[in-house]
Order: structure tokens, then C-alpha cells, then sequence
């Protein structure tokens, strides 16, 4: 069985700022765009662990080819020889894409976009711009660690085992103009090459990236690479970077908790055990990892000890290593609160006790089945539509969700359920 090549999504600008542009219409390939969209947004897939030869797939899960003559075609749903580029990293972080079968690179302009050009000029240099969304885990290869913000927001560091709770969410920024990299912690603030974080964008948190295997390495000015060998993250001389200066970007999936409207108190969920609304504060065992199923509409809720929140014996709510069709809940709002339907066809919903035990109850929510569910780890919101991202329209008080760069909205819940957004940067 082949194994699943590791792959990244992302947009790539030429010398004159335009995007490398995958077209609908006849499957053709030119760099006309002024911004990152949808048909700008290219899957580079690597083929070998070690290797930089890579595949160019686009939004239509077509492949990019060169022949030998230099023409480019995207039209293939399944790769040919003509598809293996390798590529190929400059010292300023731009990249070129060169044929494997007639060693000549990709590169033009406008709708004049070949795979012909002998050497490497500007005209062959491509920017990298990455299509995520910019909230990630971030994880170092070599240290087998997740990166995350300390308590006291002075620094990042690379120790911990799980990426749990708001701290470890962190805010990829991408400058436009220096077409460089930053990374944000929850309170807005940027990482500096000397490890320290600053509040406002220079040149000492601003990183040229290069690529490995699926993963990215970031380099400062002076040509160090971040590393996370020490406890504080911070850039390092090196000539050939390590494992330790390899990092993983990974989505960040919701978390969240539940309090009880009946007595105010957070649902907790230890392996082996039954689930309670017992606890007074929220620590990370009160905080659940939400996973969603687009098709069911559905949601299961996993715990730090990797255990599922499940409808057991007697209808009673425990905790299970595994998923299966006892996880999938159907969440149903009342105003600012949610109930959760059982999985089951049975159309009950989980109640709390007076003892707080968690069970399948009534077919009619009351205050007992009604849950305070509060997004814990998005101290920046960052809101992403099909049609774009939400921000300000230019010039006007409004929130546009087509837009093609993102504004972080700083959040705070309320105990009532609401949440007061403030727009960041």
C-alpha cells in the first residue's frame, strides 16, 4: 500500500506580485492574480522522505506537467513522469521549480508561464505563500515537542507533550510586503530571533521559510534558524539545519468546555470513570477537543487523556478510549446554551443529577440539559468562510467574509454565554 505522500497547501508569487493561477476554463495555467483565492491555492506533494522532489496539484486536484518542449499542462487527474519538479531553495527564501525529465525550470508571466528557462533568474523565483488557516499547532520534529506561549507571555517554548488549551494555539502571519513570516502568540505578540516576543512587526520577528519534507524551517535575518533544542525558542547558527530547527504545522481543532446552567459546575471526564458536572474551576481536564463531522452534523468531545465522552451501561455517560457510535452527539442550542442529543435514536438528552453524574435523561431539555459550552482556546478568533476570510471592509464599519486577509478578533466570554469581540490585528 503506498504511503500518503505529506503535503502543503499554498499560493506562489512571481517577480511582478502575481499568483501562480490554476484556471477553470480549459485547465489553463498563468500568474494574473493580484491575491490568494481559491484558484490560486496549489497542494505541493513530497514524493520520498529526504528527497526534494515534489508534485504541483491544483485546486481542481489536477497536476501540473511540463513537456519537454517547455509547455505546461494541468489537466492530468493522476501524475505522469512529466509531473516531478524538484525543488529547489534560495537563500532568500524564494524557491524554483525545475522538470526532472528535461531539467528546465518553471517560470514567466502573465499567460506566459513555461518550463523552458536553462538557468535560474529572477523570472524562475517564486515566493511562498501559504494557503492554511493561520491558526496551528506547531510541533519540532527533532525535540518531539509542541510549541506553546509560558504563562507569563514573555517567551515560546518547545516542552510540551500535547498542544492543550489557549497558550499552545499560535497565529501564523504572513507580511505582504517583506513577504516574510511571523509567528503570534494568543495575546497578539510576535516572536523575536533572540527569543524575546515584541508587540509590533520588524525585522527581528520576520522569517524567510524553507521547506522539508512537509514540514518548514524559518530563518531570520541574519541567516539563523529557529530552533527548539533549549526550553525558549529562539534562532540558532547553523549551515545545515537539524530535526530540532524541522517544525509541523498542524490545524488547531476547537476546545472546549461545558459548565452546567443547573449548578454551575464544569463537566469533567478521567479515563475509566463516569463523567461528572463536579469541578468549581477548569483545568485541562475540564477542557474537551471538539471534532465535528460535516456529513452527521455531529460532535464528539475528547479529553486530554485521550478518552471520548460516550453513552455507557444504563444510559449512564463515561469515558471510552475509542470512537464508536456511542461518541456522536447532536448539539442543540437554546438562546447561548446547548444541549446534547444522544446518539442514539431515542431523541434524549444528556442531563446532570443532583449528584452531578451525567445521563441520558429527557426527550424535552430543561435546565438540567442545558450547558454553558465555552470556546477556550481561540484567544484570537480568527473566522474563515468558503468565500474568503471575515474582516473589515475597507473604508467601512462592517465584517466582510470574502476577504483574502485575515484580522484576529480578540475574544472574551462572558459567564452569561456571550462573547465580547474586539477586532485585532
Amino acid at each position: 500500500m503506498d504511503t500518503p505522500r505529506r503535503a502543503l497547501r499554498m499560493g506562489f508569487i512571481n517577480t511582478a506580485n502575481k499568483y501562480l493561477n490554476a484556471e477553470s476554463f480549459l485547465f489553463k495555467v498563468n500568474a494574473t492574480a493580484t491575491c490568494l483565492r481559491r484558484k490560486q491555492v496549489w497542494t505541493m506533494e513530497f514524493l520520498r522522505s529526504g528527497t526534494p522532489f515534489i508534485y504541483l496539484k491544483s485546486f481542481l486536484k489536477k497536476y501540473l506537467e511540463a513537456d519537454t518542449n517547455g509547455k505546461i499542462t494541468c489537466d492530468k487527474d493522476v501524475p505522469s513522469q512529466n509531473a516531478t519538479f524538484l525543488l529547489i531553495q534560495h537563500g532568500d527564501g524564494k524557491v524554483s521549480f525545475q522538470s526532472e525529465q528535461s531539467h528546465r525550470y518553471l517560470g514567466g508571466a502573465e499567460e506566459n508561464i513555461l518550463c523552458f528557462a536553462e538557468t535560474v533568474t529572477e523570472s524562475e523565483k517564486w515566493v511562498i505563500h501559504l494557503a492554511i488557516h493561520p491558526s496551528v499547532h506547531i510541533y519540532c520534529a527533532g525535540m518531539k515537542r509542541y510549541l506553546r506561549s509560558d504563562a507569563t507571555g514573555s517567551a515560546l517554548c518547545c516542552d510540551t507533550d500535547l498542544p492543550w488549551g489557549p497558550n499552545c494555539v499560535l497565529t501564523l502571519y504572513f507580511d505582504l510586503k517583506e513577504k516574510k513570516y511571523g509567528i503570534r502568540t494568543g495575546d497578539g505578540t510576535l516572536i523575536a530571533s533572540d527569543g524575546r516576543l515584541e508587540s509590533y512587526p520588524s525585522s527581528r520577528n520576520l522569517y524567510s521559510m524553507e521547506l522539508k519534507d512537509g514540514m518548514i524551517t524559518l530563518k531570520d535575518k541574519e541567516g539563523r534558524y529557529m530552533t527548539g533544542r533549549e526550553n525558549v525558542v529562539r534562532t540558532f547558527k547553523t549551515e545545515k539545519p537539524s530535526q530540532d530547527e524541522l517544525f509541523l504545522l498542524e490545524s488547531s481543532p476547537a476546545q472546549v468546555s461545558f459548565r452546567s446552567a443547573s449548578n454551575g459546575r464544569y463537566v469533567s471526564c478521567r479515563p475509566g470513570a463516569d463523567a461528572y458536572a463536579m469541578q468549581f474551576e477548569m483545568t485541562n481536564l475540564e477542557i474537551f477537543q471538539m471534532i465535528f463531522d460535516d456529513v452527521t452534523k455531529k460532535a464528539c468531545f475528547r479529553s486530554i487523556n485521550n478518552t471520548y465522552l460516550s453513552v455507557g451501561a444504563k444510559d449512564v455517560i463515561v469515558a471510552v478510549p475509542f470512537q464508536d457510535e456511542t461518541v456522536w452527539f447532536a448539539l442543540h442550542y437554546v438562546g447561548v446554551k446547548v444541549c446534547l442529543l444522544s446518539p442514539d435514536r431515542s431523541g434524549r438528552y444528556i442531563t446532570v443529577k443532583p449528584n452531578g453524574q451525567l445521563a441520558l435523561g429527557p426527550t424535552s431539555p430543561g435546565r438540567s440539559e442545558e450547558f454553558y459550552l465555552k470556546l477556550v482556546n481561540r484567544p484570537l478568533l480568527i473566522l474563515e468562510s468558503e468565500f474568503g476570510f471575515v474582516a473589515s471592509a475597507p473604508g467601512m464599519h462592517r465584517l466582510d467574509a470574502n476577504r483574502t486577509s485575515y484580522e484576529a478578533i480578540k475574544t472574551r466570554a462572558l459567564d452569561s454565554g456571550y462573547y465580547h469581540f474586539q477586532n485585532g490585528k
